[in-house]
């Protein structure tokens, strides 16, 4: 484990900033470290992979790169790559698994992974075995699809990484014993019904339990959020009906 690469994660244990608990069942768990990942692959040189580690903080497998010039840093992997591969960056790699280029030079219809909306903003497809499709390409901006089903405009110029992304380890056993939610950061949970009337709408056993006889448990708003509609950079939502 390289430090520098790394950073601690303070835990909150589901308090606020004034140390009331607003969040129940979380707390102790193992301590864990934050790897920083590369996204953009500011170094425009050539790496050769070393390893690959399982980020806690992540559900996909992040790579130990190292660059031509020494540097070592941490990014996402595409699916087909193995330790001692080669994966360069910038406008002049070649078309190959895990290399990151402009959406531009990458042939129309191939999947890509890790690339941004806009300009240092968020970056789509970076789940375990995720990707976008390039559907068409034009001078400026460039449509994809996401796995969302959503057709978007991105700008050619905006860098990605060509194939798939680089799946998860997933464990065959599942939560065996009590001590593997420990770990995790949760805390034993109670019946609602086996509380007081105080701490829980179904406390005290009043009606058995019945919610719908009993207070709400906090603010119920039901509304519905109109963000991702009408925007100009949205060729065809994901809300339409009938997926193609």
């Amino acid at each position: 484990m390289f430090q520098n690469l790394t950073l601690s994660v303070v835990r909150s244990g589901g308090r606020n900033r004034t140390g009331r608990v607003t969040c129940y069942h979380r707390g102790g768990g193992t301590r864990l470290r934050y790897r920083v990942v590369d996204f953009s692959r500011v170094f425009r040189l050539p790496a050769i992979i070393r390893g690959f580690e399982k980020d806690p903080r992540r559900k996909t497998v992040v790579a130990l790169v190292c660059y031509a010039n020494g540097a070592l840093s941490f990014i996402l992997c595409s699916k087909n790559m193995g330790i001692g591969a080669l994966t360069v960056s910038g406008p002049h790699a070649p078309i190959f698994e895990g290399n990151h280029l402009p959406l531009f030079f990458i042939p129309q219809g191939s999947s890509v992974f890790n690339g941004p909306f806009f300009v240092n903003s968020g970056s789509f497809a970076r789940a375990p075995g995720s990707y976008a499709k390039l559907l068409s390409k034009r001078r400026k901006f460039s449509v994809i699809r996401l796995p969302s089903r959503e057709h978007r405009l991105v700008a050619s110029l905006l860098s990605a990484s060509y194939g798939v992304c680089l799946g998860g380890y997933v464990s065959p056993y599942g939560f065996c014993k009590a001590g593997t939610w420990r770990n995790l950061g949760r805390r034993p949970r109670s019946r609602g019904v086996a509380t007081n009337p105080v701490d829980h709408p179904h406390g005290g056993r009043t009606q058995r339990g019945n919610p719908a006889r009993s207070s709400t448990f906090g603010s119920r708003k039901f509304f519905r959020t109109s963000s991702g509609r009408n925007l100009p950079w949205v060729v065809r939502s994901r809300r339409v009906v009938g997926r193609v």
